[in-house]
């Protein structure tokens, strides 16, 4: 049997590779940056078939959250995190392994955009951004802000993630599991003004502290959000 799914891997890394020639790639397709076309894709972020992904591509950017409409629960344990979780065709988080193994080589950007309850449009973008694996807790570097939502993320800049159920950040207090955020985020001390979280418990546009938040941008929590990367 075991021959039998090593034989059956071959057989789909070359019909991959197949299809990949056939469109020009050459290669398996590691991100979206290595695929042409928008929408539903499969990449493999190790280079082989052992490992793939499927994934949601903008124009070459690999989209690694989405959020819209609170159909998707964000407060969620560190497994959950670990490995996504959601609907690829909607409200998701693509995985902090997935994330780690995508920017574990070259220079990756992050790209942020962000709406609220009126249609208002901002976005941030991070020249150098990459997630540790787990032995790091998948600790955040990021850095080189530019665009017109406000610096919401350099705060948390060698932060590791925090969950509800395994807390990283510098409070006293878990900030995953506070009342006030109710969502895994590579939290500091909780709080600063001016600071993102987009991955807290999606309410409506008059909450303070919860929802998605990007402080720069509006004192209350929006409607959608989007974070991709590419590598640059």
């Amino acid at each position: 049997m075991e021959n039998i799914a090593q034989d059956s891997r071959k057989v789909l890394q070359l019909a991959i590779e197949i299809k990949n020639f056939q469109n020009g790639y050459g290669h398996l397709p590691r991100e979206c940056t290595q695929i042409n076309d928008s929408g539903l894709q499969t990449v493999f972020p190790d280079g082989n078939c052992n490992k793939e992904v499927s994934v949601q591509c903008e124009g070459r950017w690999t989209v690694i959250q989405k959020r819209f409409n609170g159909s998707v629960e964000f407060h969620r344990n560190w497994k959950d995190y670990e490995h996504g979780f959601g609907d690829i065709h909607g409200e998701f988080w693509l995985g902090n392994k997935n994330i780690a193994q995508l920017t574990l080589e070259g220079n990756h950007e992050l790209r942020i955009d962000v709406e609220d309850w009126d249609g208002n449009k901002r976005y941030a973008i991070y020249r150098n951004f990459s997630v540790g694996d787990a032995s790091t807790k998948y600790q955040l570097t990021i850095s080189n802000y530019s665009g017109n939502a406000g610096d919401g993320m350099s705060f948390f800049n060698g932060m590791k993630f925090t969950t509800y159920d395994q807390d990283n950040d510098k409070h006293g207090l878990n900030c995953a599991d506070h009342i006030y955020f109710k969502g895994g985020w590579w939290y500091n001390n909780c709080w600063k003004s001016n600071e993102a979280m987009l991955n807290g418990h999606y309410t409506n546009r008059n909450s303070i502290w919860q929802g998605i938040i990007y402080e720069s941008f509006k004192k209350t929590s929006l409607k959608k959000s989007t974070m991709k990367i590419r590598k640059v």
